[in-house]
This record gives structure tokens, sequence and C-alpha cells, in this order.
């Protein structure tokens, strides 16, 4: 049930929502509309709902198809954070079913899935990501922060930025941050996937 309905129409969401992010993004080199401000934003917030929703269903699949859990119950608070594929207790749970392969294999994806969460969580609890139309920095009008640090020039300063609060405000370049989570999820998706349906009658 979570492979198929709930990790696969994910996944299709995904890629509708990575369709609309590139059609706008990859115009470049322009400021956006208020309008298409909160467009970007609507499927940005939904891109990455959706991927950490979908490694919560790899999880639950996993648990259900080599029983890591004994009488999983879906609403008890402690069965929900048992299934992360991020943190310690399910992959030690995998490795000790006799899947250290597995285990080790999603181990290396530790990191990114902890900076996928630092991303998303703020975003979808308090405050959402956003791509504004215009950012300009506190220095003077026309420059603005750059990704990671460092001042832009007018002319860039027209280009879309993510803007999250983590806790201070924060931009990112949505083109090269989509495109490396991306990768590394289907990376994840790859390794989870091929190890659950290996093991499948």
């Amino acid at each position: 049930r979570h492979l198929y309905s709930g990790f696969l129409l994910r996944s299709a969401m995904i890629e509708r929502s990575l369709d609309e992010l590139a059609e706008e993004l990859g115009r470049g080199g322009e400021s956006v509309s208020p309008s298409t401000s909160t467009f970007l934003a609507l499927h940005l917030n939904s891109y990455y709902f959706n991927l950490c929703g979908s490694l919560d269903n790899l999880s639950w699949a996993l648990i259900y198809q080599f029983r890591l859990l004994k009488e999983v119950d879906e609403n008890l608070w402690e069965h929900q954070q048992f299934a992360a594929l991020h943190k310690k207790p399910l992959l030690n749970s995998l490795e000790n079913s006799g899947r250290p392969g597995l285990a080790a294999r999603i181990r290396d994806f530790q990191d990114w899935c902890n900076d996928l969460r630092t991303l998303r969580d703020p975003g979808a609890l308090r405050i959402p990501l956003n791509i504004p139309p215009v950012l300009c920095g506190a220095t003077k009008l026309g420059e603005r922060v750059r990704p990671e640090g460092g001042p832009k020039d007018a002319a860039e300063s027209l280009r879309p930025w993510i803007m999250r609060e983590s806790p201070s405000i924060e931009t990112l370049d949505p083109t090269r941050r989509i495109s490396r989570d991306q990768d590394q999820w289907l990376a994840l998706a790859g390794v989870v996937v091929s190890g659950i349906l290996t093991e499948m009658p």
C-alpha cells in the first residue's frame, strides 16, 4: 500500500511540480510577478512536501515488507517516529533483520536526509519556502545576498531564489538545490525499492 498508493502517487506529484518549476525557472535572468511568485512557492512547497512524504512511504514499506515492527500501528506516535529512513532505530532494525547491505546503502544518504528535513520541516510546520518576486539585501538597492553568502550585482539580483528562514533569512539557488535533491532522491528511492522488490515473492 505505501509503495503503490503512497510512493508512486507522490512520485507523480513530484514530477508535475518539477515540470511547473522547470518551465518558470528555466527562463532565468528575470524577476517574477507576485502571481508567479505564489505559483512557484506553491509547487516548491508541494515538491518538498511530497519528496519527504515519499521517503516516509518507503520507510513504512520497509517496515511491513521486512516485519521491522510487531503489530504495526501507523497512528502510534512511537511507530511514526520509527518510520524514518534517516534515523538509527529503523536502520539498526533493518540490519538486525539480516539485511546489513541494504541498511549500509541507505546510511550513505543519512546526511542528505537530515539536510532535507532541515530545509523542509520549518517550511511545512512554520514559515513556508518562498520564491519572492525580488529580494533585496540590507546593503543597498540592487544588491542581494548570494546563496551561501556574498554580494550579487543589480542585474543578477532579478533572478529568482528560494528564501527560507532557518531561523535567519537564507537564500538558495532553486535550480541547483532542486537538481541536487532530485538526484539524491532518485538514488535513494532506487536503493530502497530495489531492496524491497528483490525479496517480493
